[in-house]
């Protein structure tokens, strides 16, 4: 039953649980909890690479536009 949960139930989204979260920084740990591999992060770099990039906009400017 909880291997069937893990697989069937999506988690919630996390702006759900603090909706003071941004939604790049939601995407980006949706997109680490995705269940298909290939739809999360190739790499411990990729996912460096959005969160260094999200710091200096949010540095910088206070707020995170959304990347691809």
């Amino acid at each position: 039953e909880m291997v069937y949960h893990h697989i069937a139930n999506l988690p919630p989204s996390i702006t759900q649980i603090n909706a003071d979260i941004p939604p790049i920084v939601a995407a980006i740990v949706t997109k680490l909890l995705e269940k298909n591999p290939e739809e999360r992060y190739q790499s411990a770099h990729g996912l460096l690479i959005d969160l260094k990039h999200s710091l200096a906009e949010y540095t910088r400017t206070g707020t995170i536009t959304p990347f691809t």
